[in-house]
Parts: C-alpha cells; structure tokens; sequence
C-alpha cells in the first residue's frame, strides 16, 4: 500500500503510508523562495493553491469529504478520487482506525492527485446500511458483511486485534482488475495438522519423535503413512507427564488403541475414558515402526519409511455435524442424480442420523452422492475395497467430509473401515473411507451405516466373543467373555457390539458418546463477537441443529428475563429467509437446568428479546416463537445454576393457508 505526495518541483512521490506523504509535502515547501505571485492554480506548486490575494500559499487542512488536490491538503493526509473528484478521505489498516463507530476500514479504487490510475487501498467508509453477516460468515459481495467486506466469500476485516474464533494471515483483495495484499483476519479453523515426518524406520527399532499440544487440544490424531505398502504401527506413546498410555510389547497395559494397517497407522487421543489418555499440554513422545504387510495378528518389524507423520489437532469442544460424501455402485440401485428422491436412501440417512443424535448428538450435515463404475459393484476381498477407497475420496467443503462406498456386496464382511480412526484430510489412500454391503432392509442398512461410521470416529467393538481383534478400552461398555454365545452377550444391543442387533433399539455408553464427540470429523460454523465483546454464536441456519457444552460460549455476560445471570450460555445464529408460522425449538439438557431465551438484532440487547423459558435437566424444553417474522434470531441457551453439554434443534412451520 502506498500514499502519496509530491516533491518541490511537482513531481508524484510515494511514502509508505498516506498521512507520511501528506506530511512529506509539508516540509519539502518552505519560504525560501519568498512568496510567488499567481493569477491561478497553474501558477503554483503544489500543495500550494493561488489564493484570494493572487499568491501561492499553503492552505489550512480541510475535513473529511472537502475537495483537496494534495494530501497536504486534508487533515487525514489522505486526498483521493474515486470517481466523482478528488475529497480528503481517512486511510486505514485495521478496523480500529476508523474513529466512527458507523465506519468500516475496506478497500475502495480510486486516484491520487497526480496519479495516472486508480488503485486500490484501504479507507474508513460508511458501514453498508442493510449488512447482516458477521465475521467468518459467508458472503458474496461487500454489502453483506457488516465489516463492509467480503474476501473469498467470507466476511472479513483488516487485521489489528483479531477477535476469537479469526486470526491474522495475508489474502488478496481483489476489486475489478485492481488487486491489494493486505493481512486480513480470517477463519481459525478448528483443526490444526502438525507434519512430523518424514522418518525412517529401522526394524531394530529407534524411530521416534516428539510433538507438542497445548492447553486448548480437545483431541489428537496420529497418523504414520507408508506409500510402499508396509504394515505400519504405534510402538509406543508416552505423555508429557511420564505415564506410558501405550506399548506394543506390553498390550495387557495398554490405556489406548492404536490402528496397525496396511500404509497408516493412526490413534486417537483420548481414545478411552481414563483420566490419564486425557490431552496434556506439553510434549509428547512417539515410537512407530514398519512390519511385514503379510502377518496381521503380529508387528514384525521391517527396515522402512514414513513419508508422512502427522498430528490432527482439534482445539474447539463444540461441533456436533458431520458431512458425509456417499459413493454408490450401480448395482445398489443408486445413482448421484437419483439418490435424493429415493425412499431407500431416505431411509437409510434417517436411521443413520437418528442414531446420531439421539446417542452421540452428533447430526448429518452436508451429504453429497456420487457415481461408481460397475466394477465396483462386487467387491472380492480387502485389496480390492483398498483399491476401491484410494481412488475416489473426496474432503467436501470444509475437508471433513467422511467417505462411505456403498457397493451392491462385499465377500468378505457387511462392511470395512480400514483404520479406528479415520484422518481428516487423508485422501486417496487404502484407509480414506469406509465400504459398506447394501442390505435391503433400511433400519438394518442405516444401523450397519452407524457402527462402521462409528469405527471411523474412533470407537472400537465393546468385546470380542469370538476372541478375534481388539476391544475398546471403555470402562463403561459391557463386555461379553470369551466363548459365551452372541445371544446371551451383554453387550448386544450396544451399536459397536460386533454383532449388533441391527434391528433393535441400539444404545452406546456415555464412554463411547465422549470419545466420538471429540472425533475431528465433527465441525460447527461459529462466529465472533455476535452478541457483543466475548460472545460468539454457532450458525444453526442450515442444519437446524448444534451441540455443545455452555462452557464453549460466553462467560456469563447474557441473562434473560426468566433466568441465566453469571451463568456460562452459548448462543446460536438463526435465519429465516421470509415468515414462517412458527419458529419450533427443543432443547435437551444433560446434568443442568436449562434457561433458553431468544433475541433478535441487535443480540446484544436484552430488550430484543422475544422468549424465555426454564427447563429441568434432561428433560426436553420446548420454546416456540409464533409468526416468526424474516431476519436473525439468536437462540442462547443459559442455565439456572452452571451449565453443561446439551442439543438444540431448531424447525420451523408453514404459515395456515389463508382464510
């Protein structure tokens, strides 16, 4: 960015900032060449200007929005034209610049005195009067955002202090064929990947590394990658305060479970719930190693080497969506153009995301379909569903879309996720997604959906009567003994039992639900500063759904009219595109006594608030806003004494036909 001025013989010069050219001007015209004589403005240098007494003096600073030739000229050290003459403008750089809090700092085009074209620079303008999204919000061009600006579709702001939820990176703002770096604030997403390797493995052992993780990681995601094939394998994990949480020479004191697959391994921290797996700050240590591909109930070690080692940080609790990218096989019956009108994918997504919510409150976000070939339809054997998964994964959006293949049958199981758990990110690999075998049934196809899905995010079987393979770590899930015949298991009717009753009523332990809400596969839209300084809001529009603990929101700054004083409460963003009848909202409270309110713009005025309610804890409390009008709503759930985890779901209902 630069400014503008001019030297004593009237040439353009530039500064690096605007107000350093105007004072440039200043200095370089004294009166030692006495004073000049003008009969009009081309009789004087500028900044100087032909006065009422026909000579050339410097003129006193004028206001914004007064007409200047020169930064000189303007109180701002700032003159510009943007079309309509040149007019003494406020340069910014940050949003904190702009004395009016009616003003946003944004990019405009426009020509500086003696400039041959316009560029494009940061100045404070008014706010755009019908702007409705906030910070990290999407968009699609300036007049949307209440920053007045809109980059790369969404909302952002020059850099100063940016608020939570946003930090400061570079981007190009680009308006027309003019374009501008500057560092914006933009969207902190809730996944950080930290690259460890690549390392090399030895079979006689001493490949180790270290990482580190910091107050705020929710959870950890190793994951070792080999390219040549190799069986690759967590040896051991030690945390920053000395406790080994796994030792693959010690299984029987192992506190986690870690994936030993074909070209990945991973492991999710904290995979079990005791206290130890639980993520420390500090620094971690990492042994892996490769072994013989062929041998799968034994690491033998084999010299070898990583090109990949990484750890999948999420550093947010909040987020209760999970998209989905559906690959199906014509032999299933599915196409990508027919899939949304089928009765049977219907009601496989309905089992599916009934599960879901009512046992994890985790809900479907976005689901995409796509076309396999033919020769997808009958999947013989685990190199062929490897060969299958590598070829056509698919991040989504927001890159935390997982992938399930749906083939017309599968030889050798109902269905296949190669690692426990799957890594955002990892695509095209033989552990990318999951394979399922369509079943006819939709409860027992949505509930097969369910468990393999499950394995996906983290969650291991309950037991192993059969004694084949491992078992989760959970202290709370049943677990059956060896030899005792399935029916008579424990734990049966439990989603990740191995032989689940696909049909029935299908539970999980409050274990189980914790280790999968902390999967990094589950995000949730938030945005900064929606209800005033400190309290973001989560965006429900789409999904019409969120889930949480109260704890992720504000630090008791809001309270209704029924309730919620200096008690921690999370707000979430609702929009209605035009009236509905009513505005339908349950929440379900886990271990406190809800208070729920509602607000319209501005949020963080309680006089716009519109209901309020007190429920019981874990018991469903139903609001409902009649003849909802178009616009915002900020749903806040609060709570009487505390907080802790709870949903929300949020419908809607038609207008009554009239008369």
């Amino acid at each position: 960015m630069h400014a503008w001025g001019t030297d004593r013989r009237g040439r353009a010069a530039t500064t690096s900032t605007w107000l350093a050219g105007g004072l440039a001007g200043l200095l370089l015209v004294g009166c030692g060449d006495g004073e000049r004589r003008c009969k009009g403005p081309a009789d004087c240098l500028l900044p100087e200007v032909c006065g009422s007494e026909r000579r050339c003096v410097l003129p006193a600073p004028a206001a914004l929005g007064a007409s200047c030739g020169h930064p000189a000229h303007c109180l701002s050290g700032a003159c510009l034209d943007a079309g309509e003459g040149a007019v003494c403008v406020q340069p910014c750089g940050e949003a904190a610049t702009c004395a009016a809090t009616s003003e946003v700092c944004v990019p405009r085009a426009g020509r500086a005195p003696e400039e041959t074209a316009a560029a494009l620079r940061l100045r404070c303008a008014p706010a755009p009067a019908a702007a409705e999204r906030f910070l990290g919000e999407a968009c699609t061009d300036d007049n949307a955002c209440r920053s007045g600006l809109c980059h790369a579709g969404t909302c952002s702001q020059p850099c100063g202090s940016c608020p939570a939820l946003t930090s400061c990176g570079s981007g190009e703002l680009r308006r027309g064929e003019l374009t501008l770096t500057h560092d914006l604030c933009l969207p902190e997403p809730g996944l950080r990947v930290v690259e460890l390797g690549p390392l090399t493995t030895p079979a006689a052992g001493g490949a180790t590394l270290r990482f580190e993780l910091g107050a705020d990681a929710v959870s950890a995601t190793v994951v070792a990658e080999d390219l040549e094939g190799l069986r690759v394998g967590v040896q051991r994990l030690t945390a920053p305060d000395g406790t080994v949480l796994l030792d693959s020479a010690a299984p029987a004191t192992a506190l986690l479970r870690a994936s030993n697959y074909l070209g990945t391994a991973t492991l999710l921290l904290p995979g079990g719930d005791d206290p130890r797996v639980a993520p420390q700050a500090g620094s971690y240590e990492l042994s892996l190693g490769t072994f013989e591909p062929s041998v799968y109930h034994a690491l033998v070690p084999v010299d070898g080497a990583l090109e990949r080692v990484a750890v999948v940080i999420r550093r947010r609790t909040g987020g209760g969506l999970l998209d989905l990218n559906l690959h199906v096989a014509p032999g299933t019956g599915l196409t990508a153009a027919t899939a949304l009108e089928s009765d049977y994918a219907k009601g496989v997504l309905a089992r599916l995301g009934s599960l879901y919510r009512d046992r994890f409150g985790v809900a479907l976000g976005e689901v995409r379909w796509t076309d396999l070939p033919a020769s997808a339809d009958d999947v013989r054997g685990g190199e062929q569903a490897r060969a299958l998964v590598s070829g056509a994964t698919d991040g989504g959006r927001y890159g935390t879309a997982a992938n399930l293949f749906l083939v017309k049958s599968l030889d050798f199981a109902a269905g296949f996720a190669g690692v426990v758990p799957g890594v955002p990110g990892l695509l095209g690999r033989p552990s990318s997604g999951v394979v399922l075998s369509r079943y006819a049934d939709v409860q027992i196809m949505g509930a097969l959906t369910a468990h393999e899905l499950g394995h996906y995010l983290g969650l291991w079987h309950t037991s192993q009567p059969e004694g084949d393979g491992a078992f989760d770590l959970l202290g709370d899930t049943p677990t059956c003994a060896a030899g005792t015949a399935v029916a008579s298991c424990p734990d049966r009717g439990n989603l990740m039992f191995p032989a689940f009753l696909a049909r029935g009523s299908l539970d999980v332990s409050v274990g189980q639900a914790a280790v999968l809400r902390r999967s990094p596969w589950l995000y949730e839209l938030a945005y900064p500063e929606v209800c005033g300084s400190g309290v973001p809001a989560v965006d429900t529009t789409q999904h019409g759904f969120a889930s949480g603990t109260t704890a992720d929101g504000g630090a008791g700054l809001l309270v209704g009219s029924c309730g919620g004083a200096l008690q921690p409460e999370r707000v979430h963003l609702y929009r209605l595109p035009a009236q509905v009848g009513a505005l339908d909202l349950e929440v379900r409270a886990h271990g406190f006594v809800p208070v729920v309110y509602v607000r319209r713009d501005p949020c963080a005025e309680a006089t716009t608030e519109v209901v309020c309610a007190v429920g019981a804890a874990d018991t469903p409390l139903l609001l409902k806003v009649p003849l909802a009008a178009a616009g915002a709503y900020y749903v806040v759930v609060d709570g009487v004494a505390g907080g802790g985890r709870y949903e929300l779901s949020v419908q809607t209902q038609p207008l009554a036909p009239p008369g």
